[in-house]
């Protein structure tokens, strides 16, 4: 969302300076195809992060609270009204179990997004007060390699961060059923007489 916001402010803004300057045609400003990949990955991330800790219907924060030792310990915590929200709540957990914690992914995602956005508005900012009246600005500002490096990183993070739970549950969930349908068999070698061993 922030990222979103802030092309379009700069999109915006480079139209509005080349309509006071002028220009012939003041919508005609290249978008640097970096900035696609930015804007793919972070509208990526915004999209699949909550698909993958989807699992029904969210609880209350008190019910989640009251299943921690139920099987749907990896509910979904949401607050009762939006008068209990609070900025503590961008670094805290999302599920039942974690809602009260730090979340370190969460966390360096914002950091990492708070950092690279403020870079490329101070990038914008002076692309921006440079620019001679009566020139047109051409262009969003060029992004590198290494900023997409960094996001992708981060996004990667994050996603794993939330994804993880979800696979330990499985993986913890599937060894309980091999052992419980390993001890059947157990059962029926030692109640037929043979040594079991």
């Amino acid at each position: 969302m922030l990222w979103n916001l802030l092309l379009i402010a700069c999109y915006l803004s480079a139209v509005i300076h080349n309509l006071l300057s002028g220009v012939a045609d003041p919508l005609l400003i290249k978008v640097p195809p970096e900035i696609w990949v930015l804007a793919g990955i972070t509208n990526g991330t915004g999209l699949l992060a909550p698909l993958i800790l989807r699992r029904g219907d969210p609880p209350k924060v008190d019910q989640a609270v009251s299943q921690l030792g139920s099987k749907e310990k990896e509910s979904i915590a949401v607050k009762e009204t939006s008068r209990d929200a609070s900025i503590g709540d961008l670094f805290s957990g999302e599920r039942g179990t974690d809602f009260q914690t730090v979340d370190v992914p969460r966390v360096q995602q914002l950091a990492f997004t708070a950092i690279l956005a403020g870079t490329y508005a101070l990038t914008a900012l002076k692309l921006f007060r440079g620019a001679a009246p009566g020139s047109a600005i051409a262009s969003l500002p060029e992004i590198g390699e290494g900023f997409i490096a960094l996001l992708s990183i981060s996004s990667t993070v994050y996603m794993g961060g939330k994804a993880l739970p979800g696979l330990a549950q499985q993986m913890t969930g599937a060894s309980e059923k091999t052992e419980d349908q390993a001890s059947p068999t157990v059962a029926k070698a030692s109640s037929s007489g043979g040594a079991v061993g």
